[in-house]
């Protein structure tokens, strides 16, 4: 788990962030990799993926969940941003559930639509470079 965290953090620094050791001094305490995470945290995760790789920008997307009220500040942002791209979406009774713990079923689908934009955001970036070599 330690070699996670390096990584981690090598790569973040590697894509311009400031990470310092701080953040992963204690496994247990900060990273804490084998600890469940919330949709919440699992659509932070997701968008900063997509910030860092694309050109993404915030959204003021209104969020119409019926549970919109509870979301925390913290992943407000990133669940506004996720719904615009139509990475996330709200349950059979349109409720977002950020408090919920993410079931392995809900990572899996996360990480799919994360690559299919990513892969949609290349498409774009190489249509529009297309011919512009001389």
């Amino acid at each position: 788990t330690r070699t996670t965290a390096v990584f981690i953090q090598k790569y973040l620094n590697s894509k311009g962030f400031n990470v310092n050791n701080e953040l992963f001094k204690d496994n247990s305490l900060y990273f804490n990799p084998n600890a469940l995470i919330t949709r919440g945290e699992a659509f932070i995760m997701i968008n900063n993926a997509l910030i860092i790789e694309t050109n993404m920008i915030n959204t003021s997307e209104k969020l119409k969940y019926t549970d919109t009220d509870s979301i925390p500040s913290w992943a407000l942002q990133s669940i506004k941003n996720l719904t615009a791209y139509q990475i996330i979406q709200g349950d059979s009774n349109n409720a977002i559930n950020s408090d919920k713990i993410t079931s392995r079923a809900e990572g899996a689908e996360l990480c799919y639509k994360l690559l299919k934009q990513l892969e949609l955001n290349d498409l774009n970036n190489s249509s529009t470079n297309s011919g512009d070599l001389k």
